[in-house]
């Protein structure tokens, strides 16, 4: 599961790429835009934050980008995705957000 950030000059959009792959969670940013623009939207939007180079992604954000959130088969996948984060140290301590590293692309 990739969450991508097109960043441009007048615009921006967030979409979610692979959805059902629940082995990986990254965050890539697309465009020229820069982290503090990155920020803004992440914010703006209510997606999450971040702190330095990493996104913090709510989970609430997923599931509202996911076209089978209402799924069960893919609330558990999540939910194991979630479980593996906190054990890595890649979430917030309640489990509410997921933290990957700003890839450039």
């Amino acid at each position: 599961m990739r969450v991508i950030v097109e960043v441009r000059e007048t615009s921006a959009s967030v979409g979610l790429v692979e959805p059902d792959d629940f082995s990986v969670f990254a965050v890539e940013m697309r465009g020229r835009g820069s982290l503090q623009r990155l920020a803004d939207l992440l914010e703006r939007d209510e997606m999450g934050r971040l702190e330095g180079e990493d996104a913090l992604i709510r989970v609430t954000a997923i599931r509202r980008l996911a076209p089978g959130a209402d799924d069960a088969e893919w609330q558990a996948g999540l939910e194991a995705m979630v479980a593996r984060a906190q054990k890595r140290g890649l979430s917030n301590p309640a489990g509410t957000a997921l933290r990957a590293p700003v890839e450039r692309v």
